[in-house]
């Protein structure tokens, strides 16, 4: 009996710690991060718990908006990455200093974290 006890915390302890990883890394492929702004998500502990939470915002709106909604939702998104891909037009300097992309990249994405679950609370997309 207290076997089988310490076994189901041991088995507890390594799920938690699986899913406490996964849930730290960025919502895309690292191995495949292109431009400063996908390796400062990659690299940067502020930024990918952030990344994290647009995706799980995003993929939860599509899901409770009607088609059209979800298609204008689509193409907004498309745009912020774009937006926040365009951060790295602010780095500057020999060697190069990244400081005003961090503040690009971190006003871009909570403006879009708070836009995404605005949406979501009300389960309908508006301009």
């Amino acid at each position: 009996m207290v076997f089988a006890r310490v076994l189901a915390l041991v088995m507890l302890a390594f799920v938690m710690l699986a899913v406490a990883d996964a849930s730290a890394k960025p919502s895309f492929n690292c191995k495949k991060a292109k431009g400063v702004v996908e390796k400062q998500i990659c690299g940067n502990p502020e930024f990918e718990p952030l990344d994290r939470d647009i995706a799980s915002l995003y993929a939860r709106s599509l899901a409770v908006l009607a088609k059209q909604d979800g298609d204008a939702l689509r193409e907004e998104q498309r745009a912020f990455v774009k937006e926040r891909d365009e951060c790295e037009d602010f780095i500057r300097g020999d060697p190069p200093v990244v400081t005003d992309v961090l503040q690009c990249m971190r006003k871009t994405m909570n403006a879009r974290k708070e836009r995404l679950q605005a949406i979501l609370d009300r389960k309908q997309y508006f301009k």
